[in-house]
């Protein structure tokens, strides 16, 4: 069944749902109230922290020979990335002419049974941090944004396609007015008068199905000369046979909604093979009123408002698989939509 706007609701609130998700990430996440991070773990800190860090441990150590809380300290650091900070330190200080700070990195690595590097690097380059979980995050993030981005432009031209398939729409033009009626005549005996002149047609349509368009679902909008919207109709796959592709398409389903009727009218258009098929057509009964497809057929479909005169133009039945006349090869259907009178 089907509800009037319903693809134009859905692809809305999901371009929303996005620019809101972007907006209080980007806006509130990363400039209003961006992550703050703090008691992180040594390794983390950058290349200069670290050196100051080490150093602290190292004069610690030296006050209070408590090795079992220096291993604490540094638990989880690297071997050769220790050893090569501790060897930067010890080279530093002793280019510096202080021999004794320089005793203190030595006896911490001793103690903690490090092996300092063959050859001490540049002060920082053998103590650069390994790639920080902030900057993965920011890749995360920015690839995040990007893939959201994507999806919302992909449904704002979902969204101005529909719109465009709306605005298509031909809408017929109305025909003139009736004549005036004559004026009757006193005492007279009264005439049965002329049949009322049917009303405008508000659109004729064609819904065409071939074999192979497995996503066949056709809707045209009803509207007024002026562009008020009254409603739509269309034609989509009911029922098809077996599993395979392409899909073998044995039933149709047209209809008619109503916007002042809130009701969706539908009858289904069968072939041969499931029009005859009794268990077929009781499974497909709930969905409308069964009607065997033949060409030049014409049923109508009414709301409380509206009418919709169904013809179809042309029926070939597909060959080879299946049983025969099952499916359909290519079927098309002219749907003409016009107003109904408040007395009909």
């Amino acid at each position: 069944m089907r509800i009037s706007g319903q693809r134009a609701t859905i692809i809305i609130a999901l371009a929303a749902f996005l620019a809101g998700l972007l907006l209080g990430w980007l806006v509130i996440g990363w400039w209003l109230w961006p992550v703050e991070y703090y008691d992180t773990d040594p390794i983390d800190l950058r290349a200069e922290h670290k050196l100051a860090y080490v150093t602290m441990v190292a004069d610690s150590y030296f006050v209070t020979h408590d090795l079992d809380q220096a291993r604490q300290r540094l638990a989880g650091w690297p071997p050769d990335e220790l050893a090569a900070i501790l060897t930067n330190l010890q080279s530093e200080y002793m280019r510096q002419g202080r021999g004794s700070d320089a005793q203190r990195i030595a006896a911490l690595a001793r103690d903690l049974g490090i092996t300092p590097t063959a050859q001490p690097t540049a002060p920082g380059a053998a103590t650069a941090p390994a790639p920080r979980k902030g900057l993965l995050g920011s890749l995360v993030a920015i690839c995040g944004v990007l893939i959201g981005i994507a999806i919302l432009l992909a449904a704002a031209a979902l969204g101005w396609s529909y719109l465009q398939k709306r605005r298509g729409v031909q809408v017929a033009q109305p025909a003139a007015g009736p004549a005036p009626a004559p004026t009757a005549v006193p005492g007279a005996p009264t005439a049965p008068g002329p049949a009322a002149p049917p009303l405008a047609a508000l659109g004729t349509f064609t819904s065409t199905y071939n074999l192979g368009d497995d996503s066949f679902d056709e809707s045209f909008a009803i509207e007024t000369p002026s562009g008020e919207f009254l409603g739509e109709c269309g034609m989509g796959i009911s029922e098809t046979l077996g599993e395979g592709t392409p899909s073998l398409v044995t039933a149709f389903e047209v209809w008619l909604f109503d916007k002042s009727d809130i009701r969706t009218v539908t009858k289904v258009l069968m072939s041969q093979y499931a029009f005859e098929d009794a268990e077929l057509r009781t499974r497909l009964a709930p969905k409308g009123e069964a009607i065997l497809a033949e060409p030049g057929k014409i049923f109508t479909l009414e709301t409380s408002t509206l009418r919709v005169r169904a013809e179809i133009k042309e029926m070939v039945y597909g060959a080879g698989e299946g049983p025969e006349q099952s499916h359909f090869a290519r079927l098309s259907v002219q749907l003409t939509a016009m107003p109904k009178r408040p007395e009909e």
